[in-house]
């Protein structure tokens, strides 16, 4: 983990990376004590938009509170034209100033990724985050139609009911490939039992393993 990074240090990732244009799979970490702005996303979108062969990337920017949806945004729009990923993990823990766009945003641009394969979100604590944004992101699950694991977490985010719930259900039955599934709403206390038991329905019937352990509240 890199502590105190700020945008200008993303500016040397750039510059350091930029060339790597046969690079398969990038992982970093900004967490926690860095100073990483939406400025600084820009400055990973142009990397990635160098980097077309990538098939897994992971990039870890929690705790990061000066990340707004415009960085999101940046974000989404480097990795939109990787075709060749097949992974996506992307951490936002905690950055308290994305909103629903962000969300709107990122999903225009992974909907693209036809090969995903796995797809990993972290936003708990992204407190702005309500109904509307989760359900423009569900929207997009199905057009993963070759989507085997899904990991979805936006633990205490209070704004959430039982509506975005039904979305991310509803998206979830488009997909025959998913094999393995983690959902966290936990503290989330809106989100009522019956919408809970629903969601456990939903899994069932598509056949998934682990389904206690898989769903937590």
């Amino acid at each position: 983990m890199c502590l105190k990074i700020t945008d200008e240090g993303l500016n040397y990732v750039y510059k350091g990376l930029k060339d790597l244009i046969s690079l398969k799979s990038l992982s970093l970490s900004f967490a926690s004590d860095c100073k990483v702005t939406d400025g600084g996303l820009c400055k990973v979108k142009r990397t990635l938009k160098r980097l077309l062969r990538l098939q897994r990337i992971h990039l870890n920017f929690g705790y990061c509170s000066d990340i707004t949806s415009y960085g999101v945004w940046y974000l989404g729009k480097g990795l939109e034209n990787i075709m060749s990923l097949q992974e996506i993990n992307l951490n936002f823990k905690n950055c308290d100033r994305i909103t629903d766009e962000g969300l709107f945003r990122l999903r225009k641009s992974l909907e693209r990724l036809g090969s995903l394969q796995s797809l990993y979100l972290f936003f708990d604590g992204c407190s702005p985050i309500s109904d509307k944004g989760l359900s423009d992101l569900a929207e997009g699950l199905e057009r993963f139609v070759s989507l085997r694991n899904l990991e979805l977490d936006f633990a205490k985010c209070h704004r959430l009911t039982d509506f975005g719930l039904k979305a991310v259900i509803e998206n979830l039955k488009g997909i025959v490939s998913l094999r393995d599934i983690q959902i966290r709403f936990d503290g989330c206390h809106n989100v009522s039992e019956d919408g809970w038991e629903e969601l456990k329905k939903t899994l069932k019937e598509l056949t998934l393993p682990c389904l206690e352990k898989n769903v937590e509240k």
